[in-house]
């Protein structure tokens, strides 16, 4: 919890691996539905406040250029669009860190 007792989400995405998942046939529509739960659960389990607030941290540690090409890029706009969507009202603060120097130009793309 923040230090305004905020949830906090904490996230990293360079540690998914698509490919493995893929194998195991588990498809991206699966993945987004499996994160969305993950939000329903944190507003609907663990802060129950309509006010509530999270703290949303995503670890970029790792991350490659070629990390944000295809299904990545697909998940990471799906993810925030539901988020933005559903929840436009529940982002307190948003942190991305271990951000590598090159990040600037692939966020424009995949911002919410």
């Amino acid at each position: 919890r923040g230090k305004n007792d905020e949830c906090c989400y904490y996230e990293k995405p360079p540690k998914i691996n698509l490919k493995v998942l893929r194998k195991a046939g588990i498809q991206l529509d699966e993945l987004v539905r499996h994160y969305a739960l993950c939000c329903e659960y944190m507003w609907n389990k663990i802060e129950t406040s309509e006010d509530g607030q999270s703290i949303y941290v995503i670890d970029l540690d790792g991350i490659r250029l070629r990390d944000f090409v295809g299904e990545v890029v697909d998940f990471v706009k799906r993810a925030s669009l539901f988020c933005t969507k559903h929840y436009p009202e529940r982002s307190g603060s948003i942190y991305v860190i271990n951000v590598p120097t090159w990040f600037s130009a692939i966020w424009a793309v995949v911002k919410p």
